[in-house]
């Protein structure tokens, strides 16, 4: 039997209960409004510190204030301020560079240098496209001197910085090629920079990827193909010193390889949600990666996917652990801001920042082996013959390199529609910070803190 329920009982009840609902928006709205008082009345006191300093200083101080360097000076200590070591303020010289780098070209001689046992500048990769490929550098070339200047007597880092310059400016360098010496005249020039290497050795194929900017996965891609046409028994991916890059790069190049899927997902204020997935075409082979301690960030996740999908092992040292994404805003007057915005977590595992991804297989070098990294030959390589042993290689040959094109002939098409522009998962942007051991050009862009990376080899330097 059904009970009426009195009409006076219920206006009661609806009474209370609106009173409560609005009880609680009113406290919520309090809390607010006192949240946003408290945050007025903190950035009233930092202006007012601000004006004061700037008052004291122009009334006091007995010399010159370059504004423009002031004015940099004071945004750079407010990134600072906030604690994020991957936050950065940058110029609008170092906004020019970064963009530039980013779009995947480079101005300058195109050499990736480090340093000699005697103190010159050792050559370990020629760009291709470049004016020193153009002019007949070679890997292996040692420069001996700079303009009228020996390497030895001013100094690698010094040297290394008469390298650089405007484009179609000129440098002369004099270089040592067994027992001759070559003199050359380069025509510094913007050109394509090259991020992907490609190499085939005891049947299997090797693909060093030094950095992820927006056109190292057409680059990827056209060197896998080309790689693939050769019927290797596995490939090796080389993440070695590989400091990070654009997130839209490293999942297009994880959207290739993996079956359909999710590749990243986003942690932010909003909460957890994917912003990039996979189709169904992959690359079934046998795959590993090679990791150290300096691989960080989009390279991390470029490993630690192909694990999380059972394609690939790691092999090498604990990488470097860092997890976010940082997104660059442009300023009105050309400088801007790289602001930690989020976490991108892997398909499957945690997020790895400040732990980075243990290899399956460790295999550690020698301080020895390290301080010669980038004159190591590949059959002398440890973690290079252990990656490919687990792909069960045939008897040892020597290492060739591959050609490519850098045009793809398989085009993604996984969901890049949450991947925004300028989303950028590189350990830490331009901000005049040590270069990493992989020497880019230009160099020292995307590097973790030098005080956080142990040294793997020489010192390096942009050319």
């Amino acid at each position: 039997m059904n009970k009426r329920i009195p009409l006076g009982i219920t206006l009661a009840l609806m009474m209370v209960t609106a009173a409560i609902t609005v009880t609680i928006t009113m406290v919520m709205s309090q809390q607010k409004f006192d949240e946003k008082l408290g945050n007025i009345n903190e950035r009233r006191a930092m202006y007012a510190k601000i004006s004061e300093i700037e008052t004291k200083v122009r009334e006091n101080y007995f010399g010159e204030i370059d504004e423009t360097e002031l004015m940099d000076m004071v945004a750079g200590g407010f990134i600072a301020g906030i604690g994020d070591k991957y936050s950065t303020y940058l110029t609008a010289a170092q906004t020019t560079e970064l963009n530039s780098e980013i779009s995947g070209k480079a101005t300058g001689v195109g050499l990736r240098v480090t340093e000699a046992a005697d103190g010159n500048i050792y050559v370990y990769q020629v760009m291709n496209t470049s004016p020193a490929q153009t002019a007949g550098l070679q890997k292996g070339d040692v420069v001996i001197r700079v303009g009228d200047s020996n390497v030895t007597d001013i100094g690698y880092q010094e040297a290394t910085k008469l390298l650089s310059g405007e484009v179609g400016t000129t440098v002369n360098l004099t270089v040592r090629r067994g027992e001759e010496e070559l003199s050359f005249t380069l025509t510094r020039a913007t050109y394509e920079n090259y991020t992907v290497s490609a190499g085939i050795m005891s049947g299997i194929g090797i693909v060093k990827i030094d950095e992820f900017n927006n056109n190292t996965d057409e680059q990827f891609i056209g060197a896998v193909e080309a790689l693939l046409a050769q019927e290797p028994v596995g490939l090796v991916f080389d993440l070695r010193g590989n400091t990070g890059g654009t997130l839209e790069s490293v999942c297009a190049m994880l959207d290739y390889l993996l079956p359909a899927g999710d590749v990243v997902s986003r942690t932010d204020n909003t909460g957890t949600h994917v912003i990039y997935t996979s189709d169904d075409h992959e690359i079934d082979i046998p795959m590993t990666v090679l990791v150290n301690e300096k691989t960080a960030s989009a390279a991390e996740l470029f490993a630690c996917a192909l694990r999380d999908y059972g394609k690939a092992q790691l092999v090498g040292t604990t990488t470097y652990g860092k997890g976010s994404i940082q997104n660059l805003f442009t300023l009105s007057d050309g400088s801007s801001i790289n602001l930690t915005v989020a976490r991108f977590n892997p398909p499957k595992s945690e997020n790895f920042e400040g732990v980075g991804l243990t290899p399956d297989v460790e295999v550690a070098l020698t301080e020895e082996e390290q301080a010669n990294f980038y004159f190591m030959s590949p059959m002398d390589d440890p973690q290079l013959k252990k990656a490919m042993e687990l792909l069960n290689p045939p008897v040892p040959t020597d290492y060739v390199e591959v050609p490519f094109s850098p045009a793809p002939t398989y085009v993604p098409t996984g969901n890049t529609s949450a991947a925004e522009d300028g989303a950028s998962v590189a350990p830490e942007s331009s901000s005049g910070e040590e270069a990493p051991a992989a020497s880019q050009e230009p160099a020292g862009s995307e590097a973790p803190p030098a005080e956080e990376a142990p040294a793997q080899a020489p010192a390096e330097g942009a050319a």
